[in-house]
């Protein structure tokens, strides 16, 4: 899996809550979800047309970017503590029902679990072309 360091503008981001539970299923967005555990995953785009070889998305294959931070965050990382939201550009493509890939913390994938980008909100008065992303489980 590809590795994202900190500042490198990196398209994978983390949601405050454990993805390889075991439970499987259809993941569900739902807003402003609290995640109070300490577990986080790190999300992918299914769709991809720029794959290094060993089957990661390249960095200009999705369509969003970090705003300026790594791909690891730990769960409150964002602009509404403690919810689990992260700041993310806008550069192409739908954002709204997205589908993404699950990576869990050891890098396995969690196959049967689905989540798809939440509302896109246009509330970065610093940085104007960045939208709030949220994600969430069933």
């Amino acid at each position: 899996m590809l590795q994202a360091s900190a500042g490198a503008g990196a398209l994978f981001l983390a949601a405050g809550t454990a993805a390889a539970n075991g439970k499987g299923g259809q993941a569900v967005v739902k807003e402003d979800e609290y995640y109070p555990d300490e577990s986080f995953v790190i999300l992918e785009a299914e769709t991809c047309d720029n794959r290094t070889p060993d089957g990661s998305c390249r960095d200009d294959s999705l369509p969003f970017r970090c705003n300026g931070q790594g791909g690891r965050f730990p769960p409150g990382k964002g602009g509404a503590l403690p919810f689990p939201w992260w700041n993310f550009k806008y550069e192409s493509g739908p954002l709204e029902g997205e589908l993404l890939r699950i990576y869990t913390r050891d890098n396995s994938i969690d196959t049967d679990s689905t989540y798809r980008w939440t509302r896109k909100k246009k509330d970065c008065p610093e940085t104007p072309d960045y939208y709030q992303v949220g994600f969430a489980r069933d």
